[in-house]
């Protein structure tokens, strides 16, 4: 079960399955050469595939390259901004609700605060807010 779920998610949002063999499920992200960009899934139970992944956590790590410590912590907000919408579809793929992470993934121009505003909808698991304030009726 968790097999199929960890490559229809990764699927959804434009990644790449991994590690689930390890008890490790990720996502791996399209990312610079000298980063790595992925969503692990810490709340995963090792040792039983039958169990669902739960909730993603975005991790960014960035080779060091002798920048100093601020350089590297704005590339990582960097990194993380770019992956809110990844963020969000994956919140809505754990509420069970593909057809709205499919919307969010596909949904062109969404504002920032539309999705910071929807996102705390799905969160708290009010799927006919985040839709509303997507405006994906």
């Amino acid at each position: 079960m968790a097999e199929k779920q960890l490559a229809d998610w990764a699927q959804a949002i434009g990644g790449k399955p991994w590690g689930l063999d390890l008890g490790k499920p990720r996502i791996y992200m399209r990312s610079a050469k000298d980063r790595k960009v992925f969503f692990s899934f810490p709340d995963f139970p090792t040792g039983d595939d039958s169990n669902p992944l739960g909730g993603a956590k975005a991790n960014v790590y960035i080779d060091d390259c002798g920048q100093a410590g601020a350089w590297y912590r704005s590339q990582r907000e960097r990194e993380m901004r770019n992956l809110y919408r990844e963020s969000l579809a994956l919140d809505a793929l754990d509420q069970g609700e593909p057809g709205l992470a499919d919307e969010i993934m596909d949904g062109g121009d969404i504002q920032a605060e539309a999705l910071n505003a929807a996102s705390k909808h799905l969160i708290n698991g009010r799927i006919a807010d985040a839709r509303a304030e997507l405006g994906m009726g």
